[in-house]
């Protein structure tokens, strides 16, 4: 009928279409809010019901992974989610598989649980994270965390990343003057990070690190491999005896603490303290404005 009542919530055993004309049932929908029907199949927002027809057995749900694939020109979307008429632009990330389909999430946490082995994770928004919240890739492996010219912040959490394997973060975003970062304002007495390197490769091209606590590590990792291409280290790096190394740039503020077996330094800006505590170190370029010292264990 004509000023139609939109539905967030409830079931119903049928809706009647008794107007002169074929309905939409996403126009019954409030925002973010999708009918999923007996078999517990999605309907998209652009189904209709044809006059004098009806649908039967439907509740609404929240909308909460979200696709723009139709009503756009030569299939590109229309800037809304197909399912429950939200605006794309207001989610916060997005997750594209290996097949090349896009789909937006609620939270960045979301996403993270969502993407799959070789998948891509964009952020689309700054985000801070909820309470406790430390993202993880268990589930997937060889997945990039494209920070696309934003930023993650924490404050409750010890970690705001952890890595247990294989993985690149990067920025590739638009932006000349903005570099998206992991930050962690988490206020610990020394044992926090922002990202925690425990197994897999980690690579990482573009983005900056950082802590509340200046004397906390922007980047710890005890296990796995890494590599660092660019980015912007805020605070401290620890690198661990089981984690070998490779810096090929970078811009590191605070003090880098090398325990690696395997570590190769071949550019950087390094303005404090750099320790190498390790055998088969390779030193073949960067700037270092600080103490350096290395150490070959005899």
């Amino acid at each position: 009928r004509g000023g139609y009542t939109h539905l967030g919530s409830g079931k119903y055993p049928a809706i009647v279409n008794d107007t002169d004309s074929a309905l939409a049932i996403g126009d019954l929908l409030t925002l973010n809010y999708v009918f999923r029907d007996e078999s517990g199949t999605l309907l998209k927002a652009a189904t209709t019901v044809a006059a004098g027809d009806s649908i039967r057995n439907l509740t609404v749900v929240d909308c909460t992974a979200h696709t723009d694939e139709d009503g756009g020109e030569d299939g590109n979307g229309d800037g809304h989610c197909d399912y429950c008429s939200q605006f794309i632009e207001v989610f916060p990330a997005s997750v594209t598989a290996t097949s090349g389909k896009t789909t937006y999430y609620n939270t960045l946490a979301a996403a993270f649980a969502a993407v799959r082995d070789g998948g891509t994770v964009t952020l689309l928004d700054d985000v801070e994270l909820p309470e406790n919240v430390t993202l993880n890739n268990d589930h997937a492996k060889g997945i990039t965390l494209d920070l696309n010219d934003h930023s993650i912040n924490g404050t409750s959490a010890e970690t705001i990343l952890k890595v247990t394997q294989d993985m690149t973060i990067c920025d590739n975003g638009a932006s000349q003057n903005r570099l998206g970062g992991i930050f962690n304002n988490y206020k610990s007495n020394g044992n926090a990070c922002a990202v925690y390197l425990a197994d897999g490769h980690l690579t990482v091209k573009n983005a900056a690190f950082g802590m509340y606590n200046r004397s906390d590590n922007a980047l710890y990792a005890d296990g796995g491999s890494l590599t660092i291409n660019d980015g912007v280290f805020a605070t401290p790096v620890f690198i661990g005896s089981g984690c070998p190394v490779t810096i090929n740039n970078g811009e590191f503020v605070g003090a880098v603490s090398i325990d690696s077996f395997n570590a190769k330094i071949i550019s950087g800006k390094f303005q404090g303290t750099v320790s190498i505590d390790g055998a088969n170190a390779v030193i073949s370029g960067g700037e270092f404005w600080g103490k350096f010292s290395i150490t070959a264990p005899g």
